[in-house]
């Protein structure tokens, strides 16, 4: 099973957003599927936590939060 990486922030100027966008292009090159969640945006949340559980040992997650 391939690597799911799931990075999750809320940015309400956008540093934050910034730099969960770095962390994605840094995981570009690597065989993995990468989701992001603004939560600052409506979501499934239900839905997208779920994805996280099915993924179990592969999976890495990221969290931003705002200063």
């Amino acid at each position: 099973m391939d690597t799911k990486i799931f990075i999750v922030f809320c940015s309400p100027a956008g540093s934050t957003r910034r730099v969960a966008e770095y962390i994605k292009e840094g995981f570009n090159h690597r065989k993995a599927e990468m989701v992001m969640l603004d939560l600052g945006k409506k979501h499934d949340l239900p839905g997208f936590f779920n994805t996280i559980k099915r993924a179990g040992k592969h999976a890495c997650l990221f969290i931003g939060s705002p200063v």
